[in-house]
């Protein structure tokens, strides 16, 4: 029999694991004289060849748990894609460990679960955290690298491959199948005479809104604004089907020619000059990637088909049949469907820069572009 005070002045009572609810929550105490007549119970019980109710497992294993638990936080933070996925494995393993260790109290076996669980879950965090600041400085590097000249869909299938596609935080040199189309504005020189520069510039941008749309809305790319011109490409970043992209190339100057026909009327009313356009289409095997160094890197498109469509925009500069003249090389149009396209021949051009003819055809928009000249 144990004697003893359960006076609070004396401060002899401690707290438990249990907690008691009335009309507010307070942590259940036990006296001092109480916990000595338990330890007494159980020695008697020892001393009657019983055993221990409770056997704290060996430190190693509560070491071995934490290290398990490290590792399992950084696994699930780190390996999947999805934050969500990670988040609901977080909160599955947590469940685990809490399931094993009152498993394991049930049947007598005490286990510190506590650090386990905080370092699971801390592990987690962290994975998180580092994930975060690493997908925000991809995003940067992509605007970098490609600022706004991808359409949104574009821009998400480069961002869902964005490990693949990058090597030090640049776009590695590759050949892809490309359809490159080079645009220039006619007569943009002479506008320009009499134009402040101001009203310069919202007068090309009326148009270039509008192409570089239609150029986004058909999977291209304007890669590069040349002056008063662009160069886009159909089939990067993401390599496509070779015949996909002469097909969207040149729907993409189909829909441009008829947009360039309706602005035409729009800056008529506004008493604007007008806005034509000669644009030259070519197909080949082009190198793509990053060029540049730290302070001043673009993506950066080369090849025959990039020289080519630049010759074809600029040749016989005054031969047009309509407001918008879309020039296709031959190793475009053997691309296209046959007989989609309503096609012009040529015939062999020699163009800068090239000993060998090109075989030149005219995307047709109505007229017979052999006759019709447009002053």
């Amino acid at each position: 029999m144990l004697i003893g005070s359960r006076a609070a002045s004396l401060r002899d009572n401690f707290h438990t694991p249990f907690t008691r609810f009335g009309n507010q929550a307070n942590l259940a105490t036990t006296d001092g004289v109480e916990i000595h007549a338990q330890r007494l119970a159980s020695l008697f019980d020892l001393q009657a060849g019983g055993a221990f109710q409770m056997v704290a497992l060996p430190a190693w294993v509560n070491h071995g748990l934490l290290l398990i638990a490290l590792a399992l936080g950084i696994g699930i933070g780190e390996r999947p894609k999805s934050f969500g996925r990670s988040a609901f494995l977080l909160l599955f393993a947590e469940v685990v460990l809490l399931a094993a260790s009152i498993g394991l109290l049930l049947v007598g076996s005490w286990v510190g679960i506590s650090v386990p669980m905080a370092g699971l879950a801390l592990m987690a965090v962290a994975s998180w955290t580092r994930r975060a600041a690493a997908s925000q400085e991809h995003r940067r590097q992509f605007e970098r690298l490609l600022g706004q000249t991808t359409s949104p869909a574009v821009a998400a299938e480069l961002w869902n491959q964005r490990e693949s596609l990058l090597t030090d935080g640049r776009f590695p040199g590759r050949e892809l199948p490309l359809t490159v189309m080079m645009a220039d504005t006619v007569h943009f020189s002479s506008v320009g005479e009499w134009m402040a520069p101001t009203e310069l510039l919202d007068w090309f941008n009326t148009g270039m809104r509008i192409f570089v749309e239609i150029i986004n809305r058909h999977g291209g790319m304007v890669n590069k604004f040349t002056g008063d011109g662009f160069l886009a490409v159909f089939g990067a970043p993401l390599p496509l089907d070779a015949r996909h992209n002469a097909e969207a190339a040149v729907s993409a100057a189909r829909e441009i020619q008829l947009a360039v026909d309706r602005l035409l009327v729009e800056l008529k009313q506004k008493d604007l000059p007008p806005i034509r356009l000669r644009i030259g289409i070519s197909s080949g095997p082009v190198i793509t990637g990053s060029m540049g160094g730290s302070s001043r890197m673009e993506y950066a498109v080369l090849g025959d088909a990039v020289n080519i469509s630049a010759r074809l925009e600029a040749l016989n500069k005054e031969r047009r049949s309509n407001d918008c003249r879309v020039l296709l090389s031959s190793a475009t149009k053997d691309l296209l469907e046959e007989g989609r396209w309503r096609l012009f021949p040529w015939g062999p051009q020699s163009v800068k820069g090239r000993e060998q003819p090109v075989d030149v055809y005219e995307l047709e928009s109505g007229e017979d572009p052999g006759v019709a000249q447009v002053p």
